[in-house]
């Protein structure tokens, strides 16, 4: 029994990193290898929520911390 539950933090986590990749529930379902009924059940659990919030927090956060501003590159506009 142990092993199943230690499978689905797993696929909670393949799932959310899906989330951010994909375009659509539906896609990240199946990339995930989850049901898109199972995705959209786990969204509305509110610590899959805010696990998912988290991440796509920090990955914007990377994203802006990765990107040189104009000002950086000597340049006041685009």
């Amino acid at each position: 029994m142990s092993g199943h539950g230690a499978k689905l933090p797993r696929k909670r986590e393949q799932a959310i990193a899906a989330l951010l990749a994909e375009p659509t529930v539906g896609a990240a379902a199946g990339a995930a290898g989850v049901g898109y009924a199972t995705l959209r059940r786990w969204l509305a659990l509110p610590e899959f929520d805010a696990e998912y919030r988290a991440a796509r927090l920090e990955a914007v956060e990377r994203m802006l911390a990765e990107t040189p501003a104009p000002a950086k590159n000597g340049r006041a506009g685009w």
